[in-house]
């Protein structure tokens, strides 16, 4: 203000007559006191006859008194600035208190501008321009830093962020936003308005993702409404504000405005193009917000699969958005280390949740590069476990409920265009690439930069497949499902082997016809049982309970070769069928597995209804002895033991105990001892 006041001085000094120096400085003292943007005088002390001679004899050094004038009220606006807003950064008020200060410094430049065009100090077209040109730097000079805190926490007040029920603003919100742009915070107001409307958005997501059913409900429709219906009609109101009708302005206000930052409003209340702008802001932080929370969910909608794919479908919107696939597999990498790769979850747990994150994850990325990176670590853990293959072929071919939407996909037959198997054929695929048929392909398609290593084999396989290459060795996959062949077979009732046969014609058609011989000799095995059985009972007519199965001992995988002495009545019934298979097969001989199989009993109370049960055989074999040697009383385990020729007492415990749980027999204080009820079972085969 000095500079410019001297170089005013000076040039009126060169141009005034001589001998009217004394003069001159008294017009200059006359001006610069009335017009002192710090404290101008009234209108009616402006308007007496010297400070209209002073205005008069000064105005061919208009170019300097500009210059005073922008450098007075540039210093004037600064000291104004300073003593409103630096107060509000410590008050706990500030919220309260803002408004008031954004008025009355609103009010301040407005006159500022009216003392200069009486004045005659700047063109009259270009004074508001000039003026509000300035603004932005003196406050933006004059803010401290805590200040933009206080003017987002005041929107965050005026727009109830944590109460999203109630986003419309008053109008004194509004009034506040218009004149803080005006002011040329037109940056400082958008970024405060969007941090409000993107902690709105956050607050309604976590409410939304922490309700009872939010594992099983999408998220994202309620909330994308919420922002159309709510929050960008609040915001575009805000931003759409004109001042109020006794602060309008003329049209040559405008050019005040950044126009690069602002949303200028204009006679039509409709989406301009920068709240277009702003909504696809506001839309993109809905979608991270979104997939923030759904990622912390990720371990827990992939157990729940398929009954989360409604809220799953939240994070397909986050992916599409936003493209943060390394983001999700680098998270739920970590996630799947922490709670399930550990010695604490057994195999079948950890093979469950392997095909839930197979499905799961070909839902979310179908590109399957998340899947690239998230599976193998579970792969190389489930080789170092010694019944992986084991639980594997029992999931496909057991009842298990978990596994029903794997055993849906086992029955689809493989397409001849599948992926390879193993690490080999991957690299050939690749070689094949060169290949003029590749050149021609219009599917082809390169390998995403962010794939893993196991990409195109990810991508190919079926689940089953899958499953089937954890291990590359594929005649461990055959054994495994040799023996369970095996158990299933043993276990059959009446011969019926049609689900056994079905399952292998199954695995026959993605493996070869020739990689299951041994399970169709064990088939085999079973259908010339059956022949056998019905020749049995037709011939002989006798030990209708009893349908044994005869099997190829070098064709059937290591059976429980265990073996003891028969009761009485049940070692008669096998030596009569021993007779009758020597007679049809005379150079083959019958070695009884008594481990094996399972007995249909009927137990008769003499009071009671009859029960009918299935059990093992030395289950009922214990029973026969009690029930021969109920005139002796209590019968011990190591006396059944010693009976039956078993090779361990716990056996024979563990078979009496059985029937202890079943209330036919009663176990003395004395562990090993036992009798029968009171109600004397008559069991029969």
């Amino acid at each position: 203000m000095d500079t410019a006041w001297d170089e005013a001085l000076r040039a009126c000094s060169e141009a005034a007559p001589e001998g009217d120096d004394t003069k001159q400085e008294s017009f200059w003292t006359t001006f610069v006191t009335a017009f002192d943007p710090r404290e101008p005088w009234t209108s009616s002390e402006l308007n007496q006859p010297r400070v209209r001679e002073a205005m008069a004899s000064l105005q061919h050094s208009h170019e300097c008194l500009a210059a005073w004038f922008i450098d007075a009220y540039m210093n004037a606006l600064h000291h104004l600035c300073m003593e409103l807003f630096a107060p509000l950064v410590s008050d706990e008020h500030a919220t309260v208190h803002f408004p008031h200060a954004v008025d009355t410094c609103f009010e301040w430049v407005l006159s500022r501008q009216t003392l200069a065009l009486e004045a005659g100090i700047l063109p009259h077209d270009t004074c508001a321009s000039t003026l509000f040109s300035h603004c932005k730097t003196v406050i933006s000079a004059a803010m401290l830093p805590g200040m933009y805190a206080v003017i987002e926490n005041y929107f965050q007040n005026a727009l109830h962020v944590k109460d999203a029920t109630s986003i419309a603003p008053d109008s004194a919100c509004a009034q506040v936003c218009t004149q803080l742009r005006i002011l040329g915070l037109d940056a400082v107001v958008q970024s405060a308005l969007t941090q409000t409307a993107t902690r709105i958005l956050e607050h309604a997501t976590q409410h939304a993702t922490t309700r009872p059913d939010s594992l099983q409900q999408a998220v994202y429709p309620a909330l994308h409404a919420l922002l159309c219906e709510e929050l960008m009609p609040a915001l575009s109101s805000m931003l759409n504000a004109r001042p109020k009708e006794s602060l309008s302005m003329s049209p040559a206000f405008h050019n005040a405005w950044d126009i690069s930052m602002s949303m200028m409003y204009d006679d039509t209340p409709t989406l301009d193009a920068d709240h277009e702008s702003l909504y696809l802001r506001l839309e993109y932080s809905l979608a991270k917000i979104i997939g923030k929370h759904r990622l912390k969910q990720l371990y827990a909608l992939v157990g729940m699969f398929p009954k989360s794919c409604a809220a799953m479908q939240d994070m397909v919107m986050w992916l599409t958005k936003t493209d943060e696939r390394m983001e999700l597999a680098q998270s739920f990498t970590q996630a799947l280390q922490t709670r399930l790769l550990h010695p604490d979850m057994d195999t079948h747990a950890i093979l469950a949740y392997y095909v839930n994150i197979v499905f799961a994850l070909r839902m979310l990325d179908t590109s399957g590069v998340v899947l690239s990176r998230v599976l193998p670590p579970v792969q190389h853990y489930l080789r170092t476990r010694h019944d992986t293959i084991r639980v594997i072929v029992h999931a496909l071919l057991g009842d298990d409920a978990e596994f029903e939407l794997l055993r849906s996909e086992l029955v689809q037959v493989r397409p001849d265009n599948d992926g390879p198997t193993s690490a080999l054929d991957v690299e050939a695929e690749d070689e094949q690439y060169t290949c003029l048929e590749y050149w021609v392909d219009p599917t082809w398609a390169p390998r995403p930069v962010d794939a893993g290593p196991a990409f195109r084999f990810m991508r190919s396989n079926d689940v089953v497949g899958l499953l089937a290459q954890i291990f590359h060795d594929r005649q461990g996959f055959q054994h495994a499902l040799e023996q369970h062949t095996a158990q299933r077979l043993v276990r059959t009732v009446d011969y019926d082997t049609s689900r056994v046969q079905h399952n292998i014609a199954i695995f026959k058609r993605r493996l070869g016809e020739q990689s299951l011989h041994h399970c169709d000799v064990m088939l085999a095995d079973v259908a010339t049982s059956r022949v056998l059985d019905n020749a049995f009972h037709t011939q002989e007519n006798v030990a209708e309970y009893m349908h044994p199965m005869v099997v190829s001992r070098q064709f059937w995988p290591d059976l429980d070769m265990r073996t003891w002495t028969w009761p009485t009545r049940l070692a008669q019934a096998l030596e009569q069928y021993r007779a009758f298979y020597t007679r049809q097969n005379p150079t083959k001989s019958v070695r009884w597995l008594p481990h094996l199989g399972t007995i249909d009993v009927d137990i008769e109370p003499r009071k009671n209804e009859c029960i009918s049960m299935r059990v093992s055989p030395l289950q009922l074999a214990v029973l026969e002895i009690v029930s021969e040697n109920e005139t002796q009383g209590v019968v011990t385990a190591e006396q059944t033991a010693q009976v039956l020729e078993l090779q361990h007492s716990a056996l024979a415990l563990e078979a009496l105990r059985f029937w202890v749980v079943q209330g036919v027999l009663r176990e003395w204080p004395s562990a090993g001892s036992f009798e029968l009820c009171d109600n004397r079972p008559l069991p029969h085969a």
